[in-house]
């Protein structure tokens, strides 16, 4: 999923236009960092389910 797709979805799930930039800054500044972010499609599990807790410990089992 490409920033602009993340930014779409997570208007649609009612997320301030601030907190999308917030997220998307966090995610570059991971990547330029050499660090793997959690995926775009991760943080909208996050958003949908409210909690971040399942969803990146999942991501660290896989």
């Amino acid at each position: 999923m490409t920033a602009e797709e993340f930014r779409e979805k997570a208007r649609a799930e009612g997320i301030s236009e601030s907190a999308i930039s917030r997220e998307i800054a966090m995610h570059d500044k991971f990547l330029r960092m050499g660090m793997q972010p959690a995926s775009y499609e991760e943080m909208i599990a996050a958003i949908r389910k409210k909690s971040c807790v399942e969803i990146f410990e999942s991501s660290l089992n896989s």
